[in-house]
């Protein structure tokens, strides 16, 4: 199939002087869309492209990984071949938008093969074809959707949304904005890759900190509001986790604060001025925790549940003063926890930071429980804003640990997996240093991650101009149930009647 890119409108003419022009142009380089053969100049190296991928494995089922040439041209023609099949794209705009339909027949037909992309260029009256890119599609479909957080970081923090964006093709939907209400829309969690058991943690001066469930109720998607605020919990709930059969919700209680003391791309440094670890049950708003998850001498983030919900994960540092933060690094431990009974078990350390060569943070278990993803960066438990951040993979049969060669020099940050294992996708400011952008790559059954690729946009264009920052990826199976009217009907509810103070189990900061 060859589809031509340039349709703008042209003025009428003779029809004799079409023909006439058609043939005239037939007979001169580069006056038509595709390159003629004998007249083709090989260019020994790959095109420069935006965005670039190469030796990428892709999803069967992802949306047009549209690009820019970044290469002198007045006119441009691509090939997208896989096997028999093929696209052409023709036309005098160097922003190459792949036909979405045409796109996904391709890959269809195409599970497991190479895909080629052949870029040629006009300029100065020669075609300029370069080394093909070689990419190949993957035998796994990536989950349906993916939702996420996108802040305006140029502006102040009360234009925040949650969106969720179709992988395999380019429409995007908000899920709750804090534009009408002036919130601030913390962190979400799914349980197990479903988005109908959503988490969303609301914070607001004048409503209070509640927790925005998203559940069922006899068939139909409800969201109701938990005051998570007791006699051990501030209420601020931050970095959550859902047990994996329970209705418990792990979260943690971070201080987090702003520091400005360092020129440079990124000046902002956050500080964790103390943290502990506390479950809700959301049956019956009842807070618990363990003298291990909060101890008054340690900071404890980052839980996260195992796949058989027997074990909580989680990250844990001395406590040290303000003037030494940079001293502080997190070893990953985790704590035992008989679902049958809701008792403690014994803590183990599972990697220490000595052998992280640096904090060891955000633990996410793959489905089949066989490798964890981490962030290992120089110090701190806040990884977004240091470009020191890196991705690491730990083998949960062997407790080793390693970075993984996809990082780059600015800082990656949130990660997490698809429902299948095969896909994971992370944030990575590594377009500017400055604004943070999704990120997929492929894993495959041996822990080999291959080279990633950015989340398609219909426009690449848009990521050079936006100045948002896109956080908090989560991959789900399907659509968000649950309406910004629903959040919001939730939110207006519990701001003029807020729910009681969560029942506790636990006192103080040292647990029950």
């Amino acid at each position: 199939m060859r589809i031509a890119a340039d349709k703008a409108s042209k003025p009428r003419r003779a029809p004799g002087f079409a023909i006439a022009f058609a043939v005239f142009a037939a007979l001169i380089p580069g006056c038509s869309g595709k390159p003629p053969a004998n007249a083709i100049r090989m260019v020994d190296r790959a095109p420069a492209i935006f965005p670039y991928a190469q030796g990428t494995v892709i999803p069967p089922n992802i949306a047009p990984l549209n690009f820019i040439i970044n290469e002198p041209g007045e006119r441009f023609h691509v090939t997208i071949s896989c096997g028999k099949n093929h696209i052409e794209i023709a036309g005098r705009n160097p922003e190459i938008a792949i036909p979405v339909r045409q796109w996904q027949q391709l890959l269809r037909r195409s599970r497991g093969m190479p895909l080629g992309i052949t870029v040629s260029c006009y300029v100065q009256h020669v075609w300029q074809q370069f080394a093909a890119i070689w990419d190949t599609v993957g035998p796994d479909s990536i989950d349906a959707y993916v939702v996420y957080r996108k802040i305006p970081i140029a502006e102040l923090w009360d234009n925040m949304a949650i969106y969720q964006r179709t992988m395999r093709n380019f429409q995007e939907k908000r899920v709750f904005s804090n534009y009408e209400n002036g919130v601030c829309v913390n962190c979400h969690s799914f349980r197990n890759n479903d988005p109908g058991e959503m988490a969303l943690q609301i914070r607001s001066g004048s409503i209070g900190t509640p927790m925005l469930i998203g559940t069922s109720m006899r068939g139909k998607p409800l969201v109701r509001a938990l005051n998570t605020r007791s006699a051990f919990s501030h209420g601020r709930a931050g970095l959550s986790s859902w047990h994996p059969f329970k209705e418990i919700i792990a979260f943690s209680l971070n201080g987090f604060t702003m520091k400005f003391d360092k020129p440079g791309l990124e000046p902002r440094e956050v500080f964790d001025a103390g943290s502990d670890i506390a479950v809700c049950s959301i049956d019956n708003n009842e807070i618990f925790s363990s003298p291990l998850l909060s101890g008054k001498d340690r900071i404890e983030t980052w839980p996260e549940w195992s796949k058989d919900g027997r074990y909580l994960y989680f990250c844990s540092a001395p406590q040290l003063p303000a003037e030494r933060f940079r001293e502080i690094q997190f070893d990953l431990m985790r704590l035992a926890f008989d679902p049958s009974t809701g008792t403690w078990g014994p803590l183990d350390t599972v990697v220490t930071s000595k052998a992280a060569q640096g904090s060891i943070l955000q633990p996410r278990i793959s489905p089949d429980g066989r490798y964890m993803l981490v962030n290992i960066v120089e110090y701190g438990d806040f990884p977004i804003d240091k470009p020191s951040s890196d991705l690491g993979l730990v083998d949960c049969r062997t407790w080793s640990l390693k970075r993984l060669s996809i990082s780059s020099p600015w800082a990656e940050g949130w990660h997490g997996w698809s429902s299948n294992g095969r896909w994971m996708v992370f944030t990575s400011k590594n377009t500017s240093g400055k604004y943070a952008r999704l990120w997929f790559g492929a894993v495959d059954s041996a822990g080999i991650v291959h080279a990633p690729f950015m989340l398609p946009l219909q426009k690449p264009s848009r990521y050079l101009s936006s100045l948002d920052a896109w956080l908090a990826p989560e991959l789900v199976r399907s659509p968000v149930p649950f309406t910004a009217r629903g959040f919001r009907t939730a939110l207006e509810g519990y701001a003029r009647k807020p729910a009681a103070d969560a029942a506790t189990e636990a006192t103080g900061r040292t647990g029950p």
